[in-house]
C-alpha cells in the first residue's frame, strides 16, 4: 500500500508540474504562414525579416510557419492561417495549384496577405511577364 501511495503522489506531482508548464505557454491568437525566398541577395533580408517576425509573434501571441516555396499550398493547408505574409517571394516562382488555392483563400475571405519586396512584382521582371 506505501509503494502504491507513493507511486501516486509522484504521479499526480508529475501532472501538477506538466500542466502548470502549460498553462505558462500563451495560446496563439492566430497563425500565419510566411513564404520567403531564401537565395542570393535575399538571404540576408529573409533572415532579417524573420528574425523580426519571430520577435513580433512572441511580444503579440501569434505563431508562424516558415515555407521557402509554394509545393505545398492547396485549399486544405491553407485553412490553419489566418494570415499569409510573401516575404520578398517573387510572383512568377508558383506553381499554379498554389496560385489557384491562394486566390481562392483571398477572394473567399479566409485570411490576409502581405507582400513585401518582390511578391508586389507588376509588369516584367527577370524575364517573366506579371
Amino acid at each position: 500500500m506505501k509503494q502504491y501511495l507513493r507511486s501516486a503522489c509522484l504521479i499526480v506531482t508529475g501532472c501538477f508540474f506538466l500542466l502548470q508548464s502549460f498553462a505558462l505557454q500563451p495560446i496563439p491568437r492566430f497563425k500565419v504562414l510566411v513564404l520567403f525566398e531564401n537565395k542570393e541577395h535575399h538571404i540576408a533580408y529573409s533572415t532579417e525579416a524573420t528574425h523580426w517576425l519571430n520577435q513580433l509573434a512572441a511580444d503579440s501571441s501569434f505563431a508562424i510557419d516558415y515555407i521557402n516555396n509554394t509545393d505545398a499550398i492547396d485549399g486544405n493547408y491553407l485553412k490553419q492561417y489566418q494570415l499569409f505574409i510573401q516575404l520578398d517571394y517573387p510572383p512568377y516562382g508558383w506553381k499554379d495549384k498554389s496560385v489557384a488555392a491562394f486566390q481562392h483563400y483571398v477572394e473567399e475571405g479566409r485570411g490576409g496577405w502581405i507582400g513585401f519586396h518582390h511578391a508586389t512584382l507588376l509588369g516584367e521582371f527577370d524575364g517573366y511577364p506579371m
